[in-house]
């Protein structure tokens, strides 16, 4: 069994490598094409638009920099979480109709419950952040 373990935590470390290497990826890349269509479209802007004071250089360079961050964020980790969740949570419920059917259905009704909870805590811990 501990071969079995050991095999199975190393495939795992590969899987969750390749993961956080494919969404790097596709973050930066994306990250990248937003900056260019941005930048291309910020160029093609009639003059008198940047004598604007929301459309300084300062401020568009901002935007240009945060916005694209933004993105990134969204699509790097918050995709990675979201597709892990949801991919245990698939192969959770499936093992549990295919070992214990009524075991299953108690984990489906109780589901809203425990994302109800999950959501109070972690508004919980914010409140304790900013004070």
């Amino acid at each position: 069994y501990s071969l079995l373990f050991a095999s199975f935590s190393l495939f795992m470390g590969v899987v969750t490598f390749g993961e956080h290497y494919s969404l790097a990826r596709a973050a930066e890349g994306l990250t990248c094409t937003l900056r260019k269509l941005s930048f291309t479209n910020m160029t093609k802007m009639h003059p008198g638009w940047f004598d604007q004071e929301e459309n300084a250089s300062g401020t568009l360079a901002t935007k240009l920099s945060t916005e694209a961050t933004l993105v990134h964020n969204l699509v790097g980790p918050a995709l990675g979480a979201f597709l892990q969740a949801f991919i245990a949570i698939s192969v959770g419920t499936t093992l549990a109709f295919i070992f214990s059917w009524q075991l299953a259905l108690l984990g489906l009704v109780m589901s809203p419950l425990f994302v109800f909870c999950g959501v109070n805590s972690r508004k919980s811990y914010a409140g304790y952040e900013t004070s």
